[in-house]
């Protein structure tokens, strides 16, 4: 194990509980790459459940306005 790691391990105990959970937060995303498995970003949990409201909600866009954003990439 790394020695600087291995010195600040003990410490942890002492740290907010808040700073332990956005240090187990970035662990988990380590090993989920290292797994091969990639975490989805809280913006994109966000925007999924954003998504979802508005397809609750009956909010779609109209043929029209997807066609403008497809021509709008296609000519990039």
């Amino acid at each position: 194990m790394n020695k600087a790691l291995e010195t600040l391990l003990p410490r942890l105990v002492d740290w907010p509980e808040e700073d332990q959970l956005a240090l187990l937060s970035v662990a988990a995303e380590i090993e989920a790459a290292r797994q091969g498995h990639r975490a989805t970003a809280r913006e994109d949990l966000a925007a999924i459940d954003q998504g979802l409201a508005d397809m609750r909600a009956g909010r779609f866009a109209s043929a029209a306005q997807v066609e403008a954003v497809r021509a709008k990439f296609r000519a990039a």
